[in-house]
């Protein structure tokens, strides 16, 4: 039988409100908010746990929605303030997390490109950047240490839940830059200076991309890093793209040359 709460004032309620607006208490509850029924069908396979699962009345379950320590009927119209998507989410949860490192990742296959978005502001471009790295077949996403937390909730929904199924870490830079070295990975960077065409470079099997922020673009800690700067061609006026944009552009241009690379050899 399904609990019912009618109110915005229930605290499970008010809870998810502040899940979704602050950080630290993500932190401090070990809990982050998943809306959507595919973004929450990805967090289960990815062997996250569903603590709470809220429904809008008279919305179907399905078997594998049910996995859920708790599932709360509310009306449309507290639903539709909890989702930003509104009805269309279908469901909201409350899902536990885990902490993970970016030490604890092994990657499967001897070769692969690894993303690294240095100091990205926005969480909704790191969703975008996410479900770019899943379509094309990143190894996984890194991201430099800021004040955004893996389980934004502007992540989670842009990433139309590749957030959990690339594998994605924030770290220092130091550490990233440790776990690359001890991987063998080549470094490419998109610093402007002696730049190449990113169509004119020759990528090596286990390639790592480095992305700077819009505002800021690559941090001096990698200037010397890399083995080759690499730069997207442009003819238009404007000089700088989207930063999910240039990753998508990025990673398609690293995934077809290394594919050619097998293909010849």
């Amino acid at each position: 039988m399904l609990k019912k709460i009618t109110s915005l004032q229930n605290p499970l309620i008010k809870n998810v409100f502040l899940l979704q607006e602050k950080s630290k208490e993500r932190k401090k509850q070990g809990r982050f908010v998943v809306e959507g029924s595919r973004e929450i069908a990805l967090s289960l396979k990815a062997g996250y746990q569903i603590e709470t699962l809220f429904v809008p009345e008279q919305q179907n379950l399905s078997r594998n929605e049910l996995c859920a320590d708790e599932i709360v009927e509310v009306p449309n119209s507290v639903f539709e303030k909890m989702a930003i998507r509104g009805l269309s989410a279908q469901y909201v949860a409350v899902v536990k997390y885990f902490s993970q490192n970016i030490d604890d990742f092994l990657p499967i296959y001897n070769e692969g490109t690894i993303l690294i978005v240095d100091g990205a502001e926005k969480p909704g471009n790191l969703g975008a950047i996410l479900r770019t790295a899943d379509g094309l077949g990143a190894m996984a996403v890194f991201c430099s240490a800021t004040d955004t937390d893996k389980y934004n909730p502007n992540i989670v929904r842009s990433s139309l839940g590749a957030c959990f199924t690339v594998p994605f870490y924030f770290a220092s830079n130091e550490e990233i830059l440790q776990w690359l070295t001890a991987h063998q990975f080549t470094i490419y960077a998109t610093f402007m200076d002696t730049a190449v065409f990113c169509n004119e470079v020759k990528f090596e099997e286990k390639s790592a991309i480095v992305l700077g922020s819009e505002a800021n673009g690559v941090s001096e800690f990698w200037k010397d890093k890399a083995c080759e700067n690499v730069l997207i061609p442009m003819s238009g006026s404007v000089d700088s793209l989207n930063l999910s944009v240039s990753a998508a552009i990025l990673l398609y241009e690293v995934v077809i040359r290394q594919q050619k690379a097998k293909k010849y050899t």
